[in-house]
């Protein structure tokens, strides 16, 4: 199978004796496991989408070296608040509520945005700021198509437990953009 590039005489030694002629049948069984040439050629990444909100606390310091593994790319860092959210405390609690849980989140978002840009520019990298708000899976959806590689916190979007390691909103999002997305 052509698709297959460098893994025809891997998969012929493993099943030699045992697949025969079955070979075509046995890599189209397991495409889903081996990687294409395509998939083996490293990208060129020359923007990187960086998104956070309440539940990313902080950026790991490994998040930081694995974006110092492209220097010349720009970094975008987005915190996007939950629209959706501060509607259902406008609808229950009122107006007032919802406009002082807004301010509380652009300012975690302020201090969380700055810290991170900080920390890029210390390494070099060039970077980019904002504070968006909106639905944080289609927002970072919508958004991405502009970007090269998504670098994406597990806990984005929703708490994450011990039987949950990944958020929902994250599981989305991987699932709906075309682009290569690192998981930290």
């Amino acid at each position: 199978m052509a698709s297959l590039g460098l893994f025809p005489d891997l998969i012929l030694r493993k099943f030699k004796n045992i697949a025969g002629n079955r070979y075509e049948e046995i890599a189209k069984a397991y495409r889903e496991f081996l990687l294409t040439k395509e998939e083996l050629s490293i990208p060129n990444v020359n923007s990187i989408l960086l998104p956070l909100d309440r539940y990313v606390k902080k950026v790991p310091e490994g998040v930081y070296e694995i974006l110092s593994a492209y220097p010349h790319a720009e970094v975008e860092v987005v915190y996007v608040i939950d629209g959706e959210i501060c509607r259902l405390i406008e609808e229950t609690i009122g107006k007032e509520e919802a406009k002082l849980f807004r301010e509380r989140e652009e300012e975690t978002g302020r201090r969380l945005l700055e810290s991170v840009g900080w920390a890029l520019s210390r390494l070099g990298l060039i970077g980019r700021t904002r504070l968006l708000f909106g639905s944080k899976s289609e927002v970072v959806e919508e958004i991405s198509e502009n970007f090269d590689l998504i670098v994406l916190s597990r806990h984005y979007g929703a708490e994450t437990t011990k039987t949950h390691p990944v958020s929902t909103v994250v599981l989305r999002i991987m699932q709906n953009v075309s682009k290569p997305v690192i998981l930290y």
